[in-house]
């Protein structure tokens, strides 16, 4: 008979930290745009699981579909949903930091359309969302926070 008690320890090693990677996704500024996909968003999110599932450590799995399994996914939803937001207050203090340095260089009539909030931002603004992106995307982004 087939033993599945390693295959449910091993999915469950990979769906809590697949429900956090996905939820980061859905609410950070990074991937959180109307240019890109659903369907990229999830395959990105399973290609980053596939990448982080083994560093983690390997913990006991509640019973399927358990009180306990179900409170672990809400956190991992509740943990992904703050770091998206965290992040996505970064990136609006930026860009409202560059509306305010546009305004006072008499740059603001200089706007451009954002597809990510449907309004209007001017270019100063967008070059520090731009130039925050890179930071974040890079190798020692983590020095930098």
């Amino acid at each position: 008979m087939l033993d599945l008690s390693g295959f449910y320890s091993h999915l469950l090693a990979l769906l809590l930290p697949w429900v956090r990677i996905v939820s980061f996704l859905q609410f950070s500024p990074l991937a959180d745009s109307t240019l890109i996909p659903r369907k990229v968003r999830i395959v990105l999110s399973l290609v980053l699981t596939a990448l982080i599932a083994p560093l983690l450590p390997v913990t006991s799995p509640p019973a399927f579909l358990s009180v306990a399994l179900l409170t672990q996914v809400a956190e991992q939803i509740a943990w992904g949903l703050i770091f998206g937001q965290l992040l996505q207050l970064a990136f609006s203090a930026l860009q409202t930091a560059g509306q305010i340095i546009a305004m006072n260089m008499g740059l603001s009539m200089a706007v451009q359309n954002d597809p990510n909030n449907g309004t209007s931002n001017t270019l100063v603004s967008q070059l520090f969302n731009l130039t925050m992106v890179l930071i974040f995307l890079q190798p020692t982004a983590t020095y930098y926070w």
